[in-house]
């Protein structure tokens, strides 16, 4: 997102954390130098498809278009390419259909590692900033996993980037450090 994303940026560089960014295609197109700023600060970058399509709805045929322009895209970009991938709409939290799971093998097959995530506050619904931090911070101590899902795009992220800076707070007072995505592989 050209406001959010850079904002983001701007408190993990104050916070000294690196992160990981699972970027969407026609994001990438429309905003070039944010994603050369996300790679050039050492985030690690992912590939979340070119449209933001609902992978358990689309045929092989689109899966692979959608991973392979993005692939395209950021190696045309920044130079490199990326195996990590994480399906819009949260398809990779255990997958209860066929055509759930389908999205996932093809993306194997492409060469990609799904990654998935279990702390997720739903920030997207913008439920207040309190109710981020406190939702991350539950699924947390219970044990949900590792990767914490926030998002920089697709609406008003205000209560996001109200609440990133508290949560980095919280979460190092805590003894938690913050680490891109390919540490924890």
């Amino acid at each position: 997102d050209p406001e959010t994303t850079p904002t983001v940026l701007d408190i993990l560089k104050e916070k000294g954390v690196k992160s990981t960014f699972f970027l969407i295609g026609e994001g990438m197109q429309e905003h070039p130098m944010i994603v050369k700023r996300i790679y050039d600060e050492g985030h690690t970058i992912g590939n979340h498809s070119f449209t933001h399509p609902d992978l358990s709805r689309v045929g092989t045929t689109r899966l692979d278009l959608e991973l392979t322009s993005t692939e395209r895209m950021l190696e045309s970009l920044i130079g490199h390419k990326t195996i990590l991938f994480r399906p819009p709409y949260a398809e990779d939290i255990e997958p209860e259909i066929p055509s759930q799971v389908t999205p996932l093998v093809n993306a194997r097959r492409l060469g990609y590692l799904t990654v998935g995530m279990k702390i997720d506050p739903n920030d997207w619904a913008n439920p207040g900033t309190d109710t981020i931090i406190t939702r991350t911070l539950e699924q947390i101590s219970l044990g949900h996993g590792n990767i914490i899902l926030l998002h920089d795009g697709g609406g008003d992220r205000s209560q996001t980037l109200a609440a990133l800076p508290k949560l980095i707070d919280a979460l190092t007072a805590s003894g938690y450090t913050i680490v891109p995505l390919e540490s924890l592989i």
